[in-house]
């Protein structure tokens, strides 16, 4: 068995990486080979990072730097290392693979599976694309989805049945997790955020809200962890409020310094407004940070109000306030939250759980 995952990227990336690029070491210690082949803007993108990501997993990286999305270059370029290779598998992972899986299919004879990660649909050229979703993912021979919620929304809005749901997990042995200490839960209180700085993430909601807290009187200090369109405009936010002196930027950061992040935060905020099933709220919880999120996508399906952490509407920055202050304030249930949410990972939200579902679709086909 011979497999490809195909990836569009145009930013830094985020948990779909870490899906694709686990998978195919897993499969490389079963002796299956599995590459990936990336699309990417270089003016954008990292491609140096997302090699050494690569060439770290052990896996083979094909990348087609594309400057004009209608340039016939990325088409020929996929043909070619198509009939290079002949694939038994195809798995794309975004509008624009799912289109060039499903047109080449016929040709190359491969099985196409596509996996939906969620939908922003922040430009009109992506409308554009996930318009063309209702044409690819009509001929995949089978659908994934991380989520039941965006399993259910797929059937619904495309008419597609031939769906699976395959929820992310992670690698619990690269996140340990830390007892959570109360009496270490003091004053500055360290919140953190982290993930892409763009306007469907929200990070404008959580902004407001330390502000809220600090003319309370609260001792507070967050990192804001990630890079993004937004980044001006929320720097501005906090200049204009005065919050220099406790919200830090630290831009795009490297694997390991975010594993530091999560485990010195006291509390992780995830303040989106949109989400599918989120794998830093993985890494956090699996850590033994207390999470708070907003009720959006497959967070609900990851995260048991008051069990696991607290959930939040994404457009009520009161109700962000106070379930801030009320884990601030009650730290022997931050704790139970912690451990509880580690739990939940273990039992529901491992890679190994994630890997060898995969591994029975592949072989279904």
């Amino acid at each position: 068995m011979k497999i490809l995952h195909l990836r569009t990227l145009a930013h830094t990336g985020g948990g779909p990486e870490k899906t694709i690029f686990n998978s195919c070491k897993a499969f490389a210690q079963k002796n299956i080979q599995a590459d990936a082949l990336y699309i990417v803007n270089p003016k954008s993108t990292n491609i140096k990072n997302l090699s050494q990501l690569a060439k770290n997993a052990g896996i083979r990286l094909f990348v087609i730097e594309e400057t004009n999305p209608l340039s016939l270059k990325t088409f020929r370029t996929m043909q070619t290392i198509l009939s290079d290779q002949q694939y038994d598998i195809v798995h794309s992972h975004d509008y624009k693979t799912h289109l060039l899986a499903a047109i080449l299919r016929r040709k190359f004879g491969y099985k196409y599976i596509a996996t939906v990660h969620g939908y922003n649909a922040t430009t009109l050229r992506e409308k554009i694309y996930y318009q063309f979703d209702r044409f690819s993912l009509r001929r995949a021979n089978l659908v994934i989805a991380p989520a039941k919620f965006l399993a259910d929304e797929l059937k619904r809005k495309f008419k597609i049945n031939n769906i699976e749901v395959v929820y992310n997990g992670i690698e619990l042995n690269e996140y340990p997790f830390a007892e959570f200490d109360k009496a270490k839960f003091t004053a500055p209180f360290n919140l953190l955020y982290l993930g892409r700085l763009s306007a469907e993430k929200n990070v404008k909601l959580l902004i407001e809200a330390i502000a809220l807290l600090s003319e309370r009187g609260f001792n507070l200090r967050l990192k804001i962890a990630g890079a993004g369109p937004q980044e001006k405009y929320l720097k501005r936010l906090v200049e204009v409020k005065g919050l220099n002196h406790c919200i830090e930027f630290t831009g795009f950061l490297e694997r390991t310094k975010i594993h530091e992040l999560l485990s010195s935060a006291d509390i992780f905020v995830l303040p989106s407004k949109t989400e599918v099933f989120p794998n830093v709220l993985l890494e956090a919880m699996a850590v033994g940070t207390p999470v708070i999120a907003t009720k959006v996508g497959g967070v609900e399906e990851l995260i048991r109000d008051e069990t696991d952490g607290l959930l939040v509407n994404s457009d009520d920055v009161n109700q962000l306030t106070q379930k801030i202050e009320f884990l601030i304030n009650h730290p022997e249930l931050a704790c139970n939250f912690a451990v509880s949410a580690r739990k939940r990972i273990e039992q529901h939200f491992t890679f190994a759980n994630h890997f060898v579902r995969t591994i029975e679709i592949y072989e279904e086909l």
